[in-house]
């Protein structure tokens, strides 16, 4: 009889102990859904949140205005006083040297300097100018169509003096050419190079050719195929670069007079001007 009640307390323990280990495993298992379900609603909250972009804009104020500018209101009219090393025995580009240093002041050439430059970037305090601080005056462009070949493309608008004998006319390439062909002998009548550029060791004497296909292009043929040696050449600052009034010149053979010597209108934007 006792082992009878034995066996029936034992079953009712090891019953109760099933539905027990039932109850717990229901609830873990609650809990690892709502665990799990809890998760995937965090990420997703945080992959909301990264997927928002914030821009930025920064505004950028430049300055305006020319360098210039802080020298104060311009002063017109006066007088400006320059020394030379050499002497001045004429006004005609063709034939003193000793005009180089004031030749800019009253006759136009091909290239120039870039006023606009501001002196602490560039200030031209030497005769040699790095390419990229060497403007277009009264050349806006230029370019090589072969290694013998440079070719200038003159701006155009440009006109000479409204008094004779040129009367205000268009300047054209062809004053381009007279004027090359005059210093080197190369045709307009010029058959002889002006001496100055007629040494061996001076590059121009390998200028072949100078011609005009058209009123605002001017194209140069070398000997040698080195576009090196014919910039430095072709883009010289001194006289040789310097165009003369052809007019001027067959009005009256020469320009020692300086009376003759007839200038383009164009100083004030040589001054302030840029090649583009």
């Amino acid at each position: 009889m006792k082992k009878g009640i034995t066996w029936i307390v034992l079953s009712c323990l090891l019953v109760t102990s099933m539905v027990l280990a039932s109850c717990t495993t229901k609830t873990s298992s609650t809990t690892t859904t709502n665990t799990t379900t809890n998760t995937t609603t965090t990420t997703t909250k945080t992959t909301t949140a990264a997927s928002t972009v914030t821009t930025t804009t920064v505004t950028t104020t430049s300055a305006t205005g020319n360098w210039w500018d802080s020298e104060g209101t311009p002063q017109y009219g006066g007088e400006m006083v320059l020394q030379v090393s050499s002497d001045l025995s004429t006004w005609d580009v063709y034939n003193s040297p000793g005009s180089t240093n004031i030749t800019a002041a009253y006759i136009e050439k091909t290239i120039g300097d870039d006023w606009t430059l501001n002196p602490s970037v560039y200030s031209y305090t030497t005769n040699w100018r790095p390419p990229d601080y060497v403007k277009g005056n009264l050349m806006e462009s230029y370019e090589f169509t072969d290694p013998n070949t440079y070719v200038m493309h003159l701006r155009q608008g440009i006109h000479w003096q409204n008094i004779p004998p040129a009367n205000g006319r268009e300047f054209v390439a062809a004053d381009v050419v007279f004027h090359y062909d005059r210093l080197l002998g190369l045709g307009d009548g010029f058959t002889t190079s002006n001496p100055f550029y007629a040494i061996p060791n001076n590059s121009w004497v390998n200028c072949l050719s100078v011609t005009a296909p058209d009123n605002y292009t001017v194209v140069m043929k070398w000997k040698n195929p080195n576009p090196e040696q014919i910039l430095e050449t072709a883009q010289g600052l001194g006289d040789e670069n310097a165009i003369e009034c052809p007019d001027a010149v067959k009005e009256w053979g020469n320009l020692y007079d300086w009376h003759r010597t007839i200038h383009l209108k164009r100083f004030c934007v040589r001054i302030f001007g840029h090649l583009n």
